[in-house]
């Protein structure tokens, strides 16, 4: 009963602030989406109730009310990086930045990032978008400086508000020795040549 829902939900703050949206039906009245009519604040509890008052397509009450409480994204900030400032990057890893909100993944965020010495690198996000990786051919024995802009914005528009800056330093080389070798009889030939 789609009148029935529209007149009982609840939607509030955890302050008790009501808030109010607007209702998409599917094709069946099956399925309610509620879209509030403002953007919502940021690090805030909000409790979704639908009561027992509410009545099917027939006029009788639902079996049981339905209530789920959820919390906004934080402001957008970075939580941490690996390395952390001023440590050694590992040798194999990407540089990574943990964020608070969910990276725009619709955007080229190599654009928001300095890297110096200049480099060339590439940036990806995390299949959960909670961090994005710079990555790149890093020199030995450097110390690189990595500055993101206050203009990077989160999926949501909210930017980081301020520039985030840190330092790592890379490892000296190593010694390594690699062969390309045919593998189809597991024998290597060497002579002293």
């Amino acid at each position: 009963n789609q009148a029935s829902v529209e007149e009982h939900l609840n939607f509030t703050s955890g302050l008790g602030v009501p808030y109010s949206g607007d209702f998409y039906w599917n094709d069946a009245s099956t399925e309610v989406t509620f879209t509030p009519t403002d953007q919502l604040p940021r690090s805030t509890t909000f409790t979704l109730n639908l009561p027992v008052e509410v009545t099917n397509a027939a006029g009788s009450p639902v079996s049981s009310g339905y209530t789920r409480q959820f919390v906004t994204v934080p402001d957008f900030a970075i939580l941490s990086t690996n390395p952390a400032n001023g440590q050694l990057k590992d040798r194999f890893n990407s540089v990574t930045i943990n964020i608070s909100s969910i990276a725009n993944e619709e955007l080229d965020l190599a654009e928001y990032i300095t890297v110096t010495p200049d480099m060339n690198f590439y940036v990806y996000d995390s299949q959960e978008q909670d961090a994005f990786y710079i990555n790149g051919n890093y020199a030995y024995s450097t110390t690189y400086t990595v500055t993101i802009s206050a203009d990077m914005p989160d999926a949501y528009g909210q930017t980081l508000g301020a520039d985030y800056t840190f330092t790592f330093r890379t490892g000296s080389a190593e010694p390594e020795l690699n062969l390309n070798v045919w593998y189809g009889n597991g024998v290597l030939f060497t002579s002293p040549d």
